[in-house]
């Protein structure tokens, strides 16, 4: 009986596409029932997998055949950003497998919206940049300025889902691809990912919609400082990744807390100067006015001093569960074309469909990027025209 004929993949790129899988080689190992010493073995190209190993390895890390081949491992996006979290045992950070797919998908798509826009003729987005020197609170407080949207508006939206949606179409409108993500409950708040013509920002379904609204704004700040980034619990994290993330936390709730609007409610619901900090009613009735999360309201109380520092950390024990406690649900499942437009938004469909119009992307492309049917995509024209 002849051998099967092994496969010389590069030990290099397997070893990548392992690590930015999320899985460990003691993980690939079990899934494809082989020794560890042999998935090692296959890094180190002392031997090679056979046609059926191979084949199973490739749909297992989710990458084309043809990667494994290559003399190094392509650039990513994930090279290129910081990813804000406690370290593993071996000091290594790790996405987890629903990070890594969704980070895969979110680069390669971005970069299809990027040379879109520039075969459409259209300019880099005229986003300013900050650095992290600058005040934070003031930063929030001008872009708020430059936003021209009032701060009573929030007032008016009917309960946080709305929020969540109209703060969504507000970023989309100045050019920004939103994304809405499931990356898990132990998954990342969200992330970021700048480019001149098409930054994104991501965030994690996992949350409840009040700490979406203030993740879709602490990456905000990422991308006016250019700083992509994977972003985890700040609480764990190592002193220097502490100082930029809270620097976008300060601008996230000062952005969407305006300082009079804040002090008049203030003034007119509580009537004190300051809140105790064993008094959670401020903060809840700042959260809930403003359809903002509890963080959010607390930090923003603190900076303008009216709230004592340790209000943060009471909090920040409560956010901890409220921010993925389930509500609502119990719906209908939702059809693919609609779970796309959820997860995706408007503004990258749209500019999907519009390269479609202008021949400057084949259908079989659109609908590749999608990851949709003909009939699937009939049905998204239609939700979007709707």
């Amino acid at each position: 009986m002849p051998k099967p004929t092994p496969v010389p993949i590069s030990g290099a790129v397997l070893r990548w596409a392992i690590r930015e899988s999320g899985l460990t080689e003691r993980d690939v190992a079990q899934h494809l029932q082989v020794p560890l010493e042999l998935v090692r073995e296959w890094e180190d190209e002392k031997t090679a997998p056979t046609k059926t190993e191979f084949s199973h390895l490739a749909g297992l890390l989710k990458r084309p055949s043809s990667i494994f081949f290559l003399p190094e491992p392509p650039r990513t996006a994930a090279q290129s950003m910081s990813f804000r979290r406690a370290p593993t045992d071996d000091q290594e950070t790790r996405l987890t497998p629903d990070e890594a797919r969704w980070l895969r998908i979110a680069s390669r798509l971005q970069e299809a919206a990027s040379l879109i826009l520039s075969r459409l003729d259209e300019r880099p987005i005229g986003f300013p940049r900050y650095d992290l020197l600058a005040n934070p609170e003031e930063i929030g407080e001008r872009e708020r300025v430059r936003s021209e949207i009032s701060a009573e508006t929030p007032s008016g939206w009917r309960d946080a889902f709305e929020a969540l949606r109209e703060w969504r179409g507000f970023l989309e409108s100045n050019g920004v691809i939103v994304f809405q993500l499931r990356l898990g409950r132990d998954g990342c708040r969200g992330f970021s990912l700048w480019d001149e013509r098409a930054p994104m920002v991501a965030v994690n379904t996992a949350y409840n919609q009040q700490a979406r609204i203030y993740t879709l704004f602490h990456e905000l700040a990422h991308l006016l400082t250019r700083t992509n980034s994977v972003c985890g619990d700040l609480r764990v994290m190592p002193r220097s990744d502490q100082d930029v993330e809270r620097w976008c936390e300060r601008f996230a709730a000062s952005f969407l807390l305006p300082r009079r609007a804040l002090e008049a409610y203030i003034e007119a619901t509580f009537r004190r100067g300051k809140a105790h900090r064993e008094d959670l009613r401020v903060v809840s009735g700042v959260a809930a006015r403003f359809k903002v999360s509890l963080r959010a309201a607390a930090l923003r109380l603190i900076g303008l001093g009216l709230a004592e520092e340790e209000l943060y950390s009471q909090v920040d024990r409560i956010a901890v569960v409220k921010e993925k406690e389930r509500r609502g649900g119990g719906g209908q499942a939702l059809k693919r074309h609609e779970r796309r437009i959820a997860e995706f938004g408007h503004r990258l469909p749209g500019l999907l469909l519009e390269a479609n119009r202008r021949d400057i992307l084949d259908t079989y492309d659109v609908l590749d990027y999608l990851d949709i049917s003909t009939k699937d995509l009939g049905n998204l024209k239609k939700e979007l025209v709707r």
